[in-house]
């Protein structure tokens, strides 16, 4: 088995395992506008980055569920370290990723300039 399948693999499998956590484990309703959109494991399996996204409608409630998910870090580890099945339990570092924001802005402006373009074209 390739290195890099093996990686590939355990990034999926922690992936899946965090969101398990986060649907069952966690009773705070603002954990439900936390997304996990990947995992990258490091090449010795011993650290992880676990990038979460918010969707929220206001900034303030982001702020509020980034605030839950930073706290319940600890838990979330060690809820991960019992369901984990390798040789050693990476250390998880959450790291925010506002790809999903930055994409959503560039598809309004995308659109605003195709319907600016649009009546140009009638």
């Amino acid at each position: 088995m390739s290195l890099e399948w093996k990686l590939k693999r355990s990034n999926q499998d922690i992936m899946n395992i965090i969101v398990n956590i986060l649907e069952t484990r966690m009773g705070d309703p603002r954990m439900s506008f936390v997304t996990i959109t990947s995992v990258d494991i490091s090449p010795d399996m011993r650290n992880a980055k676990v990038y979460y996204s918010i969707y929220s409608l206001t900034d303030e409630e982001k702020e509020q569920a980034k605030t839950v998910f930073e706290n319940a870090r600890g838990f979330i580890q060690k809820e991960f370290s019992s369901r984990i099945k390798i040789k050693f339990t990476p250390k998880l570092n959450f790291i925010y990723d506002d790809s999903p924001e930055q994409v959503d802005y560039l598809n309004r402006l995308f659109k605003r300039l195709n319907d600016e373009r649009r009546p140009e074209q009638d």
